[in-house]
């Protein structure tokens, strides 16, 4: 079932990954983590347990973006969280909010208290309903 998943073992779908095409990777990723979970919690750690290749092209934001989906996911299925997850790479030095916040700036403060721990501790402020896929 892994291999019509999006692969996150070295994150090479992150390489195409922009402004403009984030949150359809986002939708991608949750909804194979939604198949994976299904079918086994373990395979989820095993795509997991190896920390991704980085490439420097693409913006930090993305990958700590993906990292807190994976810890987020484990900590609600009670599955080993990865030993690289914490690494001071994957947290942000700036506050990130999603393109929305730009035009309805009132949202930020909303987004500040609701936001998730695996993703306020980075700096990330989102949904607290941020894994839910259609």
């Amino acid at each position: 079932m892994l291999k019509e998943c999006i692969n996150i073992k070295n994150l090479n779908f992150i390489n195409e990954i922009n402004d403009n095409n984030f949150s359809h990777f986002i939708s991608e990723f949750l909804h194979s983590i939604k198949i994976i979970l299904k079918n086994n919690k373990e395979d989820f750690y095993i795509m997991t347990k190896n920390e991704p290749l980085i490439n420097k092209d693409i913006k930090q934001y993305i990958y700590v973006y993906f990292i807190a989906i994976i810890e987020k996911t484990c900590n609600e299925n009670n599955i080993n969280i990865p030993y690289w997850i914490n690494k001071e790479k994957y947290y942000l030095s700036y506050k990130w909010f999603p393109l929305e916040c730009e035009k309805y700036y009132f949202l930020k403060p909303i987004l500040e208290e609701e936001s998730p721990t695996e993703f306020k501790k980075r700096n990330l402020f989102v949904s607290n309903n941020v894994l839910s896929c259609s």
